[in-house]
C-alpha cells in the first residue's frame, strides 16, 4: 500500500528538514547546530534500534542529492550530512557488535541463503580495495579521497541485512514512496518558482539548491528551465514500481467495487503522473533513454511472465495515455509549452549541444587511459584532461581544458579506476541480486511478485542511465542496489521462517 502512516510521517519529516535547510543556509552557525542536532538524534535513535537510523539514512539519500542539505565547515573541509549519518550508523553498529548486542554471525546466517550475492559483494569489495591501493601509490591524495569516498557506502550493506526484517522493509518502501512524492512536488514547485520569476539564476533560492547539492537549475529558453535533481533517479525507478503495482490492482475486474483497491489505484496513478512529469521536467536525456528502454523491456517481461490478457493490455494503453495527457497538462500550465516543445528544446538547444560535446570529448582520453591498464585499472583518483564545452569551465579557461577524476561515462569511469575485472565483479554482483529475485519470485505472495518486477525494472533503468550519467559509483545508485538486497534478504528470512514453522 503506497500511502499509510509511515508515508505521511516520512513526508512531513522530509518537508521540515528541507525547510530548515533553506532557512539556515546563510548561517554557518545555525547550519552547524542543526547538523549536530540531527546527528545526535540519529545517534540516540540508532542506539535504541539501529533500523531507525537506517530509515533516516535512506530518506536523506532519496531526497538529498549530493548529501549537503546540512553540513559542517571545519577550516577548508566541508563534512556533509550524508557522511555524518554514515559515520554515526556504522559507528553504532560496530559498538553494538563489540558489546555483543548484535551478532555478526547473523549476517552469514541470513546471507547463507543468498551465497551468490555474498560472493559477488565480496569480489566487488576486493576490487574496490585494490583500486584504492593502486590509487594511493601514484595519485594525489585529495583526488583519491574524493573519488573513492562514495564507494565506502558499500560497507552499509551488512548492517541492513542483519537488522532489517520484512516488516521493516515494507516501512522502508513507504519512506521511499514519500520521498519520490516529495521529489515530484518539489520539482513542480521549483519549476513554477523559476518560470514565474519568483526566483532567478543566482538568487538565494538558486544558490541553496546548487550549493547544497540538491540540484541544478538551467535556463533553456523563454519560460523553460531545466530542473534537475540528482535524486530524481529514484523517480525514474519509482515509475516502474508504480507501474507494476498498477498492473497488480487492475488484474481484478471488480476492483472499482472494492474501496481499498480503488484507493490504492488512485494513489498509484497520481504518483505515476507526478513521476512522469518529474522525469520530463528533469530534461535528462539519460533518464528519457533509460525510461523508454526499460519500459519496453518491462512490457515485454510482463507479457512473458504474467501472460497479460487482453483487458490488461487495454489497461496499460489507457494508463500510458493518462500519464502522457496529465503530465503534459501540468507542464503546459506552468510553462505554456507542450511536452514535445520541452523535449525538442532539450535535444536541440545550446545546452544540449554543450553537454553532448563535453561527453564526446571525454571518450578519447578515457579509452586511451583504459587501454594502458585495461585489466586492473589505474586506481581511484586518476585524472584525465579533456576539452569541455561547459560555459562555467570556458569562463575560467577560454580553451576549455579541464582536468578531473569524475567522468560522465559511468561504466568507463569504473573501468578506468578498477579495470575490466572490477567492472565485471560489479555487474556480477548486480546479476546475483537479479537471480535472487527470480528465485524468490516462485514462492512469494502475488503482490510481492509484481513489486519484485517493478524493483528489477527500476534497476534496469538505473543500469541504462549509468551509461551516460554516473550512478553506480555514487551512493544514489549504490543505495538502490543495497535497498534491493535488504528487501530480498528480509523476504528470504521471512519465507524460511514460515517454512520451518
Amino acid at each position: 500500500m503506497p500511502v499509510n502512516k509511515y508515508f505521511y510521517a516520512a513526508l512531513i519529516s522530509i518537508i521540515v528538514a528541507e525547510t530548515l535547510s533553506f532557512l539556515s543556509f546563510n548561517s554557518r552557525m545555525l547550519t552547524a547546530f542543526l547538523f549536530a542536532l540531527i546527528l545526535a538524534a540519529i545517534l540516540f535513535l540508532s542506539l535504541k534500534n539501529i533500523v531507525y537510523g537506517l530509515y533516516i539514512m535512506l530518506a536523506e539519500l532519496f531526497v538529498g542529492g549530493k548529501g549537503y542539505l546540512f553540513s559542517l565547515n571545519i577550516s577548508d573541509t566541508v563534512i556533509s550530512l550524508r557522511i555524518g549519518i554514515f559515520i554515526v550508523i556504522l559507528g553504532v553498529w560496530i559498538l553494538l557488535l563489540l558489546n555483543k548486542k548484535i551478532n555478526f554471525w547473523a549476517f552469514f546466517k541470513k546471507i547463507k541463503s543468498c551465497p551468490y550475492i555474498l560472493a559477488g559483494y565480496t569480489l566487488l569489495i576486493f576490487s574496490v580495495v585494490y583500486g584504492l591501493f593502486i590509487g594511493s601509490l601514484k595519485n594525489d591524495f585529495n583526488n583519491l579521497f574524493f573519488d573513492f569516498n562514495s564507494w565506502i557506502f558499500l560497507l552499509i550493506l551488512p548492517v541492513g541485512i542483519i537488522s532489517v526484517n520484512s516488516e521493516q522493509a515494507d516501512k522502508i518502501m513507504s519512506i521511499f514512496f514519500a520521498s519520490v512524492a516529495w521529489l515530484s512536488l518539489k520539482t513542480i514547485v521549483v519549476l513554477n518558482i523559476f518560470s514565474y520569476r519568483f526566483a532567478y539564476i543566482g538568487s538565494p533560492f538558486y544558490k541553496w539548491l546548487r550549493n547544497t547539492g540538491v540540484g541544478e537549475i538551467t535556463y533553456i529558453s523563454n519560460d523553460i528551465f531545466r530542473i534537475f535533481f540528482q535524486s530524481q533517479i529514484y523517480s525514474l525507478a519509482a515509475f516502474f514500481i508504480f507501474f507494476a503495482l498498477f498492473l497488480f490492482y487492475v488484474r481484478d475486474k471488480n476492483l472499482f467495487g472494492r474501496e481499498k483497491i480503488s484507493k490504492n489505484l488512485f494513489f498509484i496513478t497520481l504518483f505515476s503522473i507526478l513521476n512522469t512529469t518529474t522525469i520530463l521536467i528533469s530534461q535528462s536525456r539519460s533518464f528519457w533513454l533509460a525510461g523508454l528502454a526499460a519500459f519496453i523491456m518491462t512490457i515485454a517481461g510482463f507479457i512473458y511472465i504474467f501472460r497479460l490478457k487482453k483487458n490488461l493490455v487495454v489497461s496499460v494503453v489507457v494508463y500510458t495515455a493518462i500519464l502522457c495527457v496529465f503530465s503534459s497538462i501540468f507542464i503546459y500550465l506552468i510553462t505554456k509549452k507542450t511536452s514535445l516543445e520541452i523535449i525538442t528544446a532539450r535535444t536541440s538547444g545550446v545546452s544540449a549541444r554543450s553537454s553532448e560535446s563535453s561527453r564526446k570529448n571525454q571518450l578519447e582520453p578515457l579509452i586511451l587511459a583504459i587501454s594502458k591498464k585495461p585489466f586492473f585499472g589505474s586506481g581511484f583518483g586518476t585524472t584525465l584532461t579533456y576539452k569541455s564545452s561547459d560555459p562555467r569551465i570556458l569562463a575560467a579557461s577560454p580553451q576549455g581544458k579541464y582536468t578531473t577524476y569524475a567522468f560522465e561515462w559511468g561504466y568507463l569511469d569504473i573501468w578506468l579506476k578498477t579495470g575490466i575485472v572490477g567492472l565485471f565483479f560489479y555487474l556480477l554482483f548486480v546479476l546475483t541480486i537479479i537471480l535472487k529475485a527470480a528465485e524468490q519470485f516462485l514462492i512469494i505472495e502475488e503482490e510481492k511478485k509484481y513489486l519484485y518486477c517493478g524493483l528489477i525494472a527500476g534497476l534496469a533503468a538505473l543500469l541504462i542511465a549509468n551509461i551516460f550519467t554516473p550512478y553506480l559509483n555514487h551512493p544514489l545508485g549504490m543505495g538502490y542496489i543495497i535497498l534491493l538486497v535488504w528487501i530480498f534478504a528480509a523476504d528470504q528470512a521471512r519465507l524460511s521462517k514460515n517454512i520451518s514453522a
